[in-house]
């Protein structure tokens, strides 16, 4: 690793030495500029490149001590809601980070080492040299555990961050050097460098590695990159990965794959929305990386509520989220704050809220089921109490492997198969399950969810097919058939102009083929077939999408814009063209193999509840070919 790859920020230090070294300073020094030219070179040879360092001495000192920073609690009372609480700062250790003596000018590094987690580090470096002491902040292990967690600055080419001392003497004694990084707060603004930002992240990420490891002692954690910058905003721009301009948009994590691999972005603009301490968000989307590096997540993303009937993929996939910031941190109470002076915001307690429209579809009830599973705490549902260990299991085994999609279903499912023989567990679990008006959860296709349950009839009686239930529909026979499935989708469950990932549009469906060959796959809302709504004949644009275990059998959705010539995809097949109403693919089908299908009218999906869409129904076929 590149020793000069780093983002660097002074801040003070103080130098507790040995007699001999008295002379060498004392007190605090440093100063609170920025180097950005990744020289290691402090700000009095920026200025004044004739400065020439002593960086070659015989023998050895040793130089040691503690690196800490400032964390700020988010915390969720106060006038205008939730704040950051300066007043209340406490000093933190800065846990299993790299520290380095290095010369000031960047030619050579003496040592490197890890503080551990009290913070305490030791270093060994020459006598009679020039040296300051460096903390970056990336942590890395070999072995079992292992992990590699980097924060970087992406508005500076993914530079690591780092903070270094002054330069002092190195003399002929052992040395005391105690690290603090600070918070950059002045009482009214950040007026100076945000030095313990990086810090703050990287601890709360090494806690919730500590709860994985708990239950995985030997955990290996794929590479991840945290993207913070004080100029990371909510805004949205054409810039590329990874958003230079600070233009993220939210704080979250994305596997971009290849080289860019797995990232986390954090929000970090003054006055607008600073995530660094807000652990709770940072643990959440931490939570998205474990489910892509351990478990698996098939959530398809979008705008999500508390209160949205959400396609159960998203629910469970946010819920997770939200309790994990919970279990990892073992603090229910979620703080995300924001605005003017860090002093507004929201919060809620993943452990007791009160959900509006509870079910499977619902994020707050899935965070709830999940926390109060793990909790062994004195909240309304707390009769479980597992632990995280029986959960770990289960998201890293049978629902990383499941056929069906992630979601309450097979966790649930799953979970009970592990507890088979405790009785008393089990009615736990059920009734935790049900206290969120879920019924009781026999198998990971979420069977037996009934038309009763909030409001799943359809609008239409005489459409012949609900819109949500049955979640998944057996079409085997029909496919060995070769008779027409009929496959009914709707908008209707859309708020505040969402669509996309709200239940009730995209519809499920297994099935076998009688021979391994290649298929012909036909979804066809050409003629209508049975529409309720209001897309007119011959205006459907249909796409579907076919997996095996979660892992993608089509490349894609398959999909063609519709006859209104609204192009819907950038991969459209015929982005000059007028649709026919119908998507095609010839799909490799193996006998044995139990495949999912996900059908979907893309005028239900537009998040434009003014364009069609509605009650549609499509024509399913598959031919062998």
């Amino acid at each position: 690793m590149n020793p000069n790859n780093f983002r660097l920020r002074r801040f003070f230090y103080v130098l507790l030495a040995s007699s001999s070294l008295a002379a060498c300073g004392g007190g605090s020094g440093g100063g609170g500029g920025t180097d950005t030219d990744n020289d290691n070179d402090d700000d009095d040879d920026d200025e004044n490149p004739a400065i020439v360092y002593n960086c070659d001495g015989t023998g050895n000192v040793v130089i040691d001590g503690k690196a800490k920073y400032e964390f700020v609690p988010a915390v969720e009372g106060g006038a205008s809601g939730p704040y950051l609480d300066y007043d209340a700062a406490k000093l933190r250790p800065i846990r299993q980070a790299e520290i380095q003596a290095i010369c000031p000018d960047g030619s050579s590094v003496y040592d490197t080492g890890v503080t551990d987690d009290s913070g305490a580090y030791s270093l060994s470096v020459p006598e009679n040299v020039d040296v300051a002491i460096r903390v970056r902040a990336l942590t890395a292990a070999t072995g079992g555990p292992a992990w590699d967690l980097q924060i970087v600055d992406n508005t500076n080419g993914q530079a690591v961050w780092a903070v270094q001392g002054d330069d002092f003497d190195s003399g002929t004694g052992s040395a005391t050097v105690n690290l603090r990084a600070g918070s950059g707060w002045d009482g009214s603004s950040y007026a100076n460098d945000r030095a313990a930002g990086p810090f703050a992240i990287m601890d709360t990420i090494y806690t919730a590695m500590l709860k994985v490891m708990s239950a995985e002692p030997a955990a290996s954690f794929p590479a991840l990159m945290v993207n913070w910058s004080p100029e990371n905003l909510a805004c949205s721009s054409d810039q590329p990965f990874p958003f230079a301009d600070g233009c993220v948009g939210t704080s979250f994590f994305s596997n971009f794959g290849g080289s860019d691999g797995r990232n986390i972005f954090i929000l970090g603009g003054e006055d607008g929305d600073t995530d660094e301490y807000d652990d709770h968000i940072i643990v959440h989307e931490w939570g998205h990386y474990y489910e892509d590096a351990f478990a698996r997540s098939d959530s398809i993303g979008g705008q999500h509520t508390g209160g949205s009937r959400l396609d159960m993929r998203v629910a469970f996939g946010e819920g997770w989220g939200n309790a994990w910031s919970g279990i990892a941190t073992d603090d229910p109470v979620y703080v995300d704050t924001s605005g003017s002076g860090q002093a507004g915001g929201f919060s809620f307690n993943v452990d007791d809220e009160t959900e509006t429209n509870p079910g499977w579809w619902n994020e707050s009830s899935v965070q709830e089921i999940l926390y109060d599973l793990y909790d062994s705490g004195v909240g309304d549902d707390d009769i479980a109490a597992l632990d995280f260990a029986p959960l770990h299991a289960v998201l890293t085994d049978e629902q990383r492997n499941t056929a069906a999609a992630t979601s309450i279903f097979p966790l649930i499912h799953f979970l009970k198969q592990d507890f088979a023989a405790d009785v008393a567990t089990l009615a736990a679990i059920d009734a935790v399950v049900k206290s969120h008006d879920i019924s009781i959860i026999t198998d990971e296709w979420g069977a037996g969810r009934g038309n009763d349950e909030a409001d799943e009839a359809p609008p239409d009686a005489d459409a012949g097919a609900g819109y949500v239930s049955p979640i998944y529909t057996d079409i085997s026979a029909a496919v060995a058939g070769g008779t027409t499935t009929v496959v009914c989708g709707t908008n209707e469950y859309a708020d505040a102009g969402n669509e996309y990932n709200r239940i009730g549009a995209r519809r499920f469906m297994t099935f076998q083929v009688p021979a391994s060959d290649n298929w012909l796959v036909t979804l066809d809302g050409s003629a209508n077939n049975g529409n309720l709504g209001g897309t007119a004949p011959g205006n459907t644009d249909p796409d579907f999408f076919i997996a095996l275990n979660g892992e993608p059998v089509t490349a894609d959705f398959v999909q063609e814009e519709p006859a209104s010539g609204v192009d819907n995809s950038a991969a459209d097949p015929n982005p000059d063209g007028v649709g026919p109403g119908i998507e095609t693919a010839t799909v490799a089908l193996v006998a044995g193999e139990l495949y999912t299908i996900e059908a979907v009218e893309y005028l239900n999906v537009d998040d434009d509840n003014a364009t069609g869409g509605d009650g549609v129904c499509l024509d399913l076929t598959f031919v062998q070919q």
